[in-house]
This record gives structure tokens, C-alpha cells and sequence, in this order.
């Protein structure tokens, strides 16, 4: 035991230290007990992996200034923590890299963080099996020049209340995903700045939850879906030409879309079923398409109805509302 340990601080402390590693080297480290930390740093090592893992309580890897790092080249970095209140900040420096934070616990909170620096990149953190609240972040940014073609998911499946995950990517040509499961209160949340980027959020049997996009730059696309899911909204804002958003609100009640887009050339859908729900939709620019669709329960009165506002200000403009079911729904249409 006490040989594995030393090999193990030896592993650690080198990595740690800022020693350069040879291209195509490993480093794997593993925990196991509780309030464990560690931190390890690979610098200029194409085509190399670093792995951690940690099994027990109240664990962390990294601080949120310094975590498991790497700068490197089409690389590898893993985490993977099983058990309760354990938090993992991963930072990754240069193009066609890897990374990936896998968490599950029976209790208490989860913190996953991955930062990327660069093109080409791949980011993921999964969480699921615990009571307590989750919290996953990815941002995606460049090292001072152009970026693009990076890709980044974030899945949280039977967690606690509360829990929230949040994509930042700026470049071009990228993509970002989001996936919630029977977590109460959730948040997910997807942030976009520049052209051709794609951005998903779904959410799933739950109630109290937020899904929202917002995408800056041309040639967008956002889908956003909720099912299953109750007192629930979605928001999406798009600023740009050539965009598309597709939002959907099915299986549910008393629920909200609401679409805000600028630009040119641009289309929107909205449909809902469901009980007593709400879309809300804008468009400002010119040769945009709006469509919405609502199904379901409605009594008529007050909230107690499906409800449509569409507002439209430009030229050569399409509108169209469909509404089914029930009884007194409103549909409110602007253009202008």
C-alpha cells in the first residue's frame, strides 16, 4: 500500500511540478477515500492522455484556478469521480483535444468545469444518480486568433433540485448541447457568438425548468424542446441573418416559449401541446417566417387558456398560427 502511494504522489507531484512531457505520454492517477485533492498538468504533449479517477466523499480535482491541465494537441483528459459532494476543474490549451468529467453519487452535490482554449475540441461532462445539487459549465473560446468546429455536451439525468448546466462557445462552426432528466428547478443554458453554430437544449419530465439559447452571428440554428415537463419555460434569442429556431413544448401545461430574433432572412417555429400554455414570438428584419402551433386544454379564462402574441416589424413577412383544442384561446398577430 505504501508503494502504491508513493508511486502515486510521484506520478502527481511530476506532473504537477510543470515539468515539459514528451509528446504521446500518460499520466493516470487515482483516489480513493474521502477529501482527497489533486491536481495534474501535461504542457506540450501531442497526441497524450492524462486520466483521474476518485472513488469516495467530498473529493476535489483542481482548485477553480488550477485544475487537471493540459496544453497540448490532439489529447485526451478524463475525470471520473463516483460518490458524494466531489467538484473537478479540467482546462485544456490548443486544438483537437478531448476532454471529459463523468460524475455519479448517491448524495449531495456535484461541481463539473471544463475549460478550452483553440479549435477542434470536444467537451463533455456527465452527471447523474445524485440527491443533491448539480453544476456543470463548459466554455469554449480561442487563443487569440480565429476558432472553430469545436463541440461541447452536457448531460444530468435524476439529479436533485436546482440543478443547472451552461455552454459558452465563441467561434464559428460549432456546436452545443444540452440534456436534462428528471432534475426539478433545472437550468439549462446555452450561449452562442459567431456564424454557422448550433445549439440544442432538451429538457424532460420535470416541472420548474428553464431551457435557453442565445446565439449572436449568421447562419444559426437553435432547437429547444421540453416534454414532459410542467410550469416550465423556454427562451431563445437570435441575432442575425439566414437563422433558424425550432422550439417545442409537448406532453405538459402551463408553459412558455418565447422567440426573439433580428435579422434577415430568418425562421421560427413554436408548437405546443398540452394544457394552458403560452408562446410568445418576435421577429425585427426583413423576409422572416414565423410559425406557431398550440394543441391542447383550454377553459378560456385568464391564464386558464393557450395564448399567442406574434409581432413582426419589416417587409415581405410570413405569419402563421394554428390553435386547437379547448376553449377561448387568444392568438394576438402584429405586423408591421
Amino acid at each position: 500500500m505504501k508503494a502504491r502511494k508513493s508511486l502515486l504522489s510521484l506520478a502527481v507531484l511530476m506532473a504537477a511540478s510543470g515539468i515539459a512531457l514528451a509528446d504521446n505520454s500518460t499520466v493516470k492517477a487515482y483516489q480513493d477515500g474521502t477529501y482527497n485533492q489533486m491536481t495534474a498538468t501535461q504542457s506540450e504533449a501531442v497526441g497524450s492522455s492524462l486520466t483521474v479517477e476518485q472513488r469516495g466523499d467530498r473529493n476535489r480535482v483542481g482548485l477553480s484556478t488550477s485544475g487537471v491541465s493540459q496544453t497540448a494537441k490532439s489529447s485526451a483528459l478524463s475525470i471520473s469521480q463516483r460518490g458524494s459532494d466531489n467538484t473537478a476543474f479540467a482546462t485544456q490549451s490548443g486544438e483537437r483535444n478531448t476532454a471529459i468529467i463523468q460524475q455519479s453519487g448517491s448524495a449531495n452535490d456535484q461541481l463539473g468545469s471544463i475549460e478550452q482554449a483553440g479549435s477542434a475540441n470536444y467537451a463533455k461532462i456527465a452527471q447523474e444518480a445524485n440527491s443533491g445539487v448539480m453544476s456543470a459549465t463548459i466554455l469554449q473560446t480561442s487563443l487569440g486568433n480565429d476558432v472553430s468546429d469545436n463541440t461541447a455536451h452536457i448531460t444530468q439525468r435524476y439529479s436533485g433540485d436546482y440543478t443547472t448546466a451552461s455552454i459558452g462557445q465563441f467561434g464559428t462552426h460549432s456546436s452545443a448541447e444540452v440534456s436534462q432528466r428528471n432534475a426539478l428547478g433545472s437550468v439549462g443554458d446555452v450561449t452562442q457568438s459567431g456564424a454557422y453554430n448550433k445549439a440544442t437544449v432538451r429538457q424532460e419530465y420535470t416541472t420548474t425548468v428553464e431551457g435557453r439559447a442565445t446565439q449572436t452571428g449568421d447562419q444559426l440554428t437553435a432547437s429547444v424542446t421540453q416534454s414532459g415537463v410542467q410550469n416550465s419555460k423556454l427562451y431563445v434569442t437570435q441575432t442575425g441573418n439566414f437563422s433558424t429556431v425550432e422550439s417545442t413544448q409537448q406532453n405538459g401545461h402551463d408553459l412558455k416559449i418565447s422567440v426573439r430574433q433580428q435579422g434577415d432572412n430568418s425562421a421560427a417555429s413554436s408548437r405546443q401541446s398540452g394544457a394552458y400554455n403560452e408562446a410568445d414570438l418576435f421577429q425585427a428584419g426583413n423576409n422572416n417566417q414565423a410559425s406557431i402551433t398550440q394543441t391542447g386544454q383550454g377553459i378560456g379564462t385568464g391564464a386558464d387558456r393557450n395564448q399567442v402574441y406574434l409581432t413582426q416589424m419589416g417587409n415581405s413577412l410570413t405569419a402563421t398560427v394554428t390553435q386547437a383544442g379547448g376553449a377561448g384561446n387568444l392568438a394576438n398577430i402584429t405586423q408591421r
